[in-house]
């Protein structure tokens, strides 16, 4: 498995392999976690987590309980079958655009599709990108977002 920190680097690593993008804190590992990732690896795709460093919770609000450690984190998801884990810091792209974020994903990473445990706004936008699928957690309920 593959650990990249820097969002600069990913074409190196990734290159014009086709990706299934599971996105999300993931500051601890828990079954809900698994099946979003696990429909990431067993989609044909390049499987691929795009997770952070430090929990988005810890730059917001200046507090954060983190349920693993990041070696933790990294063990477990090799063993799920990701290939790839893109692990920025969040203060990396917390104040990027809807639309930069996106192109990270549409041409970075060449995603074709994208895993959310949550929805988020940024998630919202990048649901409208052409050649791309956004699946929410399927087992999961979620209440309908304003404006979809």
């Amino acid at each position: 498995m593959h650990v990249i920190r820097n969002t600069e680097e990913i074409r190196k690593f990734i290159g014009e392999k086709k990706t299934a993008v599971a996105l999300g804190a993931f500051d601890g590992l828990h079954i809900g976690h698994y099946k979003v990732i696990r429909t990431a690896v067993e989609s044909g795709l390049t499987p691929v987590v795009f997770t952070f460093r430090d929990n988005p919770a810890e730059y917001l609000t200046g507090t954060c309980c983190y349920l693993t450690t990041v070696e933790e984190r990294m063990r477990i998801l090799e063993s799920w079958g990701v290939e790839y884990v893109i692990m920025p810091d969040f203060a990396q792209v917390a104040e990027w655009p809807a639309e930069r974020f996106a192109n990270l994903l549409r041409c970075g990473l060449n995603a074709r599709n994208t895993y959310c445990f949550r929805r988020t706004p940024r998630i919202q936008y990048i649901r409208h990108m052409k050649s791309h699928s956004v699946i929410w957690n399927p087992y999961i309920r979620h209440k309908p977002a304003s404006g979809s």
